[in-house]
């Protein structure tokens, strides 16, 4: 084989698993808090992008006719997913497992970052030294208010998207 014939991927999930380490590492050095909380919040930010990466780079993977890739493009993330896993394992997506119920509320708080909609808050404290508490998500109970998040709030839900990907990619998948 000449390298002129070999096939080049571009792999962004790849990518974007080593930028959530590097910024998971940031988030718990010496760095100064507020780079430190900044790093977590891209690093959960980079968590639910990572998750739509994957499904579109398995969608890629089926080679599907033009019109049926963009309709099929157009699906929320978990069902692409679905799509995929049915398409070669003839199985789909358990949804109701602890994995996946994590995974759906990493991509929730994509869509909350990525289109924001006016959501009251509750002063908690007195007017001075208090903070408006905006709710937190179900499952996993992180804030809405993306300036408390830190690698505190972000380690665990990084560990929710791997494991999902575990499951799905080693166990659902590869079956």
């Amino acid at each position: 084989m000449k390298p002129q014939d070999i096939q080049f991927r571009d792999q962004r999930v790849l990518t974007l698993i080593f930028d959530l380490l590097h910024l998971l590492e940031i988030g718990a050095t010496g760095h100064s808090l507020p780079l430190q909380n900044a790093a977590a919040r891209a690093a959960i930010t980079n968590a639910a992008l990572l998750l739509e990466c994957a499904a579109n780079s398995c969608l890629l993977a089926l080679a599907l006719p033009g019109k049926l890739a963009e309709e099929i493009d157009r699906l929320p993330t978990f069902a692409k997913l679905d799509y995929f896993l049915f398409a070669v394992a003839a199985r789909h997506i358990d949804r109701t497992c602890r994995e996946s119920e994590l995974a759906a509320e990493v991509l929730k708080i994509r869509n909350h970052i990525v289109h924001p909609k006016p959501k009251g808050g509750v002063l908690v404290g007195d007017l001075f030294s208090g903070y408006v508490d905006y709710g937190t998500t179900n499952a996993t109970r992180i804030p809405l208010d993306t300036r408390q998040w830190s690698v505190s709030i972000a380690l665990p839900l990084v560990q929710s998207v791997f494991a999902f990907a575990k499951k799905y990619f080693l166990r659902m998948v590869c079956i």
